[in-house]
């Protein structure tokens, strides 16, 4: 990864920390702790291994801080030729919403205005057998798009990036704003880099990996709690590195699936099992639109429920994570 930047990690350590000193709102540090982040930073580059787990330990604002500075630095978890994966097992997988509790959850949605179609149509719950695959730890970043891209320079640059330029600041964010053939290009690039099956996740393969067998609401259980992920009611208005939220890790230990930028899948709208056609504002539009999941910074809560099937539209910071088979 030494091709990304030239600066010494000391040179661009304490200036790190200044900028992500204030943040704004509630997140917002103090100067000694943003130097007790910068601390933890120095002692993150000397032993990079233990990086996600040591930021996992502390407050939010701090972990949003020290993954902040890595940003600008070279962040250790990510490696794009070698990306973070997790391995799902072989079986069978509960999905999607029970009709029992399509009544209680429309209780809550209807207070936010959504329509009965937008929730109905994760029902019923059933069953799917999955062959063994695995799924990225994290999102795709812009740094590793951006090799992508230096590789593959007439692909579409994110226009998320500033005058197209690539966000050295937010290096270790999610990427977003590019549309599904070019994620599916990536996928197609690194799998010819790695000699690997990478693809996008089917929005089946990827709501097991929020570990939601036994039905509930969010990844965490049934309740949302703002500070649990990165929507639209934590205020930030931005993406933020991928790994802050330790609240919203799946038991399978994979992070940002709900917030921050809603993902791809490679899954097109259809009744589940033993469900039926639901018409809403995007069936309209296209009966076979493709399923998007997970929320996004600038999305309210709703959209960060496990079981929640939603779609392209004109706001949605979309980007993807990776999923890799092995038959």
């Amino acid at each position: 990864m030494d091709f990304i930047y030239q600066e010494k990690n000391k040179m661009v350590l304490g200036a790190a920390g200044r900028n992500t000193a204030n943040i704004g709102n509630d997140y917002s540090l103090s100067y000694g702790e943003a130097k007790n982040c910068n601390q933890l930073v120095a002692k993150i580059l000397e032993n990079p291994d233990n990086c996600q787990e040591l930021v996992d330990r502390l407050p939010l604002k701090h972990r949003i801080c020290i993954l902040s500075q890595l940003a600008s630095l070279i962040d250790p978890r990510i490696d794009t030729l070698n990306p973070q994966m997790t391995l799902i097992p072989e079986g069978s997988y509960q999905l999607g919403l029970s009709i029992e509790n399509l009544e209680l959850e429309m209780l809550e949605m209807e207070k936010i205005g959504i329509g009965r179609s937008w929730i109905e149509k994760e029902t019923p719950r059933y069953v799917s057998s999955l062959q063994e695959f695995a799924i990225g730890k994290y999102p795709v970043t812009n740094i590793e798009y951006l090799q992508f891209l230096r590789e593959n320079p007439d692909k579409e640059i994110p226009s998320s990036w500033f005058n197209g330029t690539f966000p050295k600041a937010l290096g270790n964010h999610p990427v977003y704003s590019i549309n599904k053939n070019t994620a599916v290009e990536y996928c197609d690039w690194l799998s010819k880099k790695t000699g690997r099956k990478f693809s996008l996740p089917s929005e089946e393969q990827w709501e097991v990996a929020t570990g939601n067998d036994d039905y509930k609401q969010y990844i965490w259980g049934d309740k949302f709690n703002k500070e649990y992920c990165n929507s639209l009611e934590l205020g930030l208005m931005n993406t933020t590195p991928v790994g802050c939220f330790i609240e919203s890790r799946s038991s399978y230990g994979i992070y940002d699936l709900a917030g921050n930028v809603e993902e791809w899948t490679s899954s097109l709208y259809e009744p589940y099992p033993g469900g039926k056609f639901l018409e809403d504002g995007f069936s309209k539009v296209d009966p076979k639109h493709p399923i998007t999941r997970g929320g996004g910074f600038n999305g309210a809560f709703d959209l960060t429920r496990c079981t929640r099937r939603h779609s392209l539209s004109s706001i949605t910071p979309l980007g993807f994570r990776l999923c890799e088979s092995f038959n």
